[in-house]
């Protein structure tokens, strides 16, 4: 039987950042070294031999972070007991003793078949005195913090000779691994559910007219969040601090791609931040389309070029998809924008469209189901894998997510109307029993341009963002 911990197992750490994100938006208190100020904004575009990563299978953050820690620390010894601390972070957690036993008993079974877990939290100390003879441990440190649930493990050998306990009656650790993964509705199932209240608005100066598309996430792998803008013509990517919106990085679409043999009179535009997969090393990419272009970009983090694609990349799940435009709207299939890239989970959308959205929502059982949200004739469609679902006349401005993660998808919706100075956010949310619920209305008497739920960043809510003109609004 080999027992890879004690003879020479290779040491390293590994970091999952799924949809990780501590958005910059003026109310985080921490600096990085993103938040740092930088020198004017200078980046352009340029070829970049790094290959975008491949997109993974979508899964519940908890069997995220179990497959990761499990693929850090390697196969274990039949034997091997694997127990868990205490859960710490800046939420409440009702039912924390019962995340722990789960987190325990997921990462035992994918370190191997013979070995067992502790569903009890226990202190280190604790721990190597329960192993007693076994061959080792693994000791879990779980934490929630800035809307993501984190968690190390080490891995400790047992002192099995006389020799060896005379040397040392506490070896230290001799593997090591880590991982996050952003909070969903069955990590929320263990902690305290967030009331609904009315959102506080921040207003940030300075932004681009005309927004097209916004999108946020975590691009660079580095665990917080970057905010993107798109106008028909540059991508931008800012940051929110001090009542004002400053520009990071930029990238002309004359550099991006040529004109479109046809533009769209009304263009319709979309950017999409897919975050990498699993490894600390690996970054994210953006996706980005403009129905004025004949092709769709994918950038890296420093908006160097990828590549381009045929088609218009759209969001799909967690990922982006193409498809077409003809006769001024969006095609009704999906397809991968690039040979690396999933294939959608939802690839016959069946429904033309002029406005498009989409999302995995996880639900509190830990299961994934794509949602798309879409305007066909003015009204409001969300499919899924049952079917549509109706909800309403809307504007051509909408996105979907969950931003309480109770499992429930919200939509965020604008009027349709012909004057900017009527419009509104709405938010509804769709409840398992299929009814749809308002949550709040919000004028906007300037117009929204663009609208984007961010995942969570903290223990609240997930914030909300809205351009305008010339402004970003911040919905918390």
């Amino acid at each position: 039987m080999t027992r890879p911990w004690l003879v020479g197992a290779q040491i390293g750490a590994l970091v999952v950042a799924l949809s990780s994100l501590a958005l910059p938006l003026g109310a985080q208190p921490k600096t990085s070294k993103k938040s740092q100020p930088k020198a004017a904004p200078t980046a352009t575009a340029k070829a970049s031999p790094k290959p975008a990563p491949a997109c993974s299978a979508a899964r519940s953050a908890i069997d995220t972070i179990a497959r990761a820690i499990a693929g850090g620390l390697g196969r274990a010894p039949d034997g091997t007991l694997v127990a868990s601390a205490t859960l710490t972070g800046d939420t409440d957690a009702p039912r924390a003793a019962a995340l722990t036993a789960k987190l325990a008993e997921l990462v035992a079974g994918r370190l191997g078949a013979g070995v067992t877990f502790d569903p009890e939290p226990r202190t280190l100390a604790e721990t190597r005195s329960q192993a007693g003879k076994r061959p080792g441990f693994v000791w879990l440190q779980p934490k929630i913090a800035g809307g993501r649930l984190h968690l190390s493990a080490d891995a400790y050998p047992i002192a099995r000779t006389v020799w060896a306990r005379a040397r040392t009656q506490r070896p230290g650790p001799i593997a090591h691994a880590f991982a996050q993964a952003r909070i969903d509705a069955e990590v929320r199932s263990y902690l305290k559910p967030i009331p609904f209240v009315e959102p506080k608005v921040a207003k940030f100066d300075g932004a681009d007219p005309d927004i097209l598309a916004l999108a946020c996430g975590d691009l660079d792998g580095d665990g917080g969040s970057d905010l993107v803008t798109m106008t028909r013509q540059r991508v931008l990517q800012v940051r929110l601090a001090g009542g004002k919106v400053t520009r990071v990085r930029e990238v002309k679409w004359s550099d991006l791609s040529a004109v479109a043999p046809v533009p769209l009179r009304q263009p319709l535009g979309f950017a999409t931040i897919v975050e990498a997969p699993r490894s600390a090393e690996a970054s994210g990419y953006l996706d980005v389309s403009l129905s004025d272009r004949a092709q769709s970009a994918r950038l890296d983090p420093d908006f160097g070029q990828l590549r381009r694609m045929k088609g218009y990349a759209v969001p799909s799940g967690r990922s982006t998809a193409c498809t077409s435009i003809y006769d001024l709207l969006l095609g009704d299939k999906l397809v991968p924008c690039a040979a690396r890239d999933a294939i959608p989970a939802l690839t016959k959308i069946k429904h033309r469209s002029d406005a498009f959205a989409a999302d995995l929502l996880v639900t509190k059982d830990g299961t994934s189901k794509p949602l798309v949200a879409l305007r066909r004739n003015g009204g409001l469609v969300v499919r899924g894998p049952k079917g549509d679902q109706v909800i309403g006349r809307v504007g051509a401005q909408l996105a979907i997510g969950d931003i309480d993660q109770d499992g429930a998808a919200d939509l965020v919706t604008t009027l349709d109307v012909l004057s900017r100075k009527h419009d509104l956010v709405e938010l509804r949310t769709l409840l398992p029993t299929g009814t749809v619920k308002r949550r709040f209305k919000l004028p906007v008497k300037s117009g929204v341009d663009a609208v984007a739920i961010c995942p969570p960043d903290g223990p609240g809510r997930a914030p909300i963002v809205i351009a305008t003109q010339k402004q970003l609004w911040v919905l918390r």
